[in-house]
């Protein structure tokens, strides 16, 4: 199984797991995994906000902060 294969594997498990939003930060080593969740973007199955910085992307990915 080539990187795409492997990056839509990944892509489909977290949508199976009921995982509705993964943030990415696009880069060369990300690059099928982005793809593969962008066509699940585009079913519809789940939301892909993306950031370029890794910093920013962590930030975005954690809950807010509790009472």
């Amino acid at each position: 199984m080539g990187s795409a294969g492997l990056g839509l594997a990944l892509a489909e498990g977290l949508a199976s797991a009921g995982i509705t939003q993964v943030v990415v930060c696009p880069g060369s080593r990300s690059t099928p995994v982005a793809l593969a969740l962008a066509r699940l973007t585009g079913e519809g199955r789940v939301q892909l906000p993306t950031r370029t910085d890794e910093r920013a992307g962590s930030a975005r990915a954690l809950p807010p902060p509790g009472p």
